[in-house]
């Protein structure tokens, strides 16, 4: 009887009969050696695969930026094509004469603090 360790330092050795060792595959057999004898599609492919999995958020961000990107284009294309003019009216900003305001400009001149606003 041969005594075989699983996992070398972790596993505790077992026993294994002639009988129980003839159904177990030969190191020739190996997934390891296998994949070696594969196509360079079946590889590329695979490769792909991966990559593709580990760079699935970046993908799609690129591509969400991409598509809205080419929604904006798409919009503006029409909208000047169509010549459509857009307004926009702030009716919470009233209207000042240049002489009731001169007074703020020269104010905000001389403040000097960040945070006047």
């Amino acid at each position: 009887m041969e005594r075989v360790a699983l996992k070398t330092g972790e596993a505790e050795p077992i026993d294994i009969s002639a009988d129980d060792a003839a159904g177990i595959a030969t190191p020739a057999a190996a997934p390891e050696i296998a994949s070696a004898q594969e196509s360079t599609t079946t590889r590329l492919t695979r490769l792909a695969k991966r990559w593709f999995a580990l760079n699935r958020g970046t993908l799609r961000a690129v591509l969400l930026g991409a598509l809205s990107l080419m929604v904006f284009l798409v919009a503006w294309h029409f909208l000047t094509k169509y010549r459509v003019n857009i307004y926009v009216r702030f009716l919470n900003v009233r209207r000042r004469s240049r002489c009731s305001s001169a007074p703020d400009a020269r104010s905000a001149t001389r403040n000097s603090s960040p945070t006047w606003h």
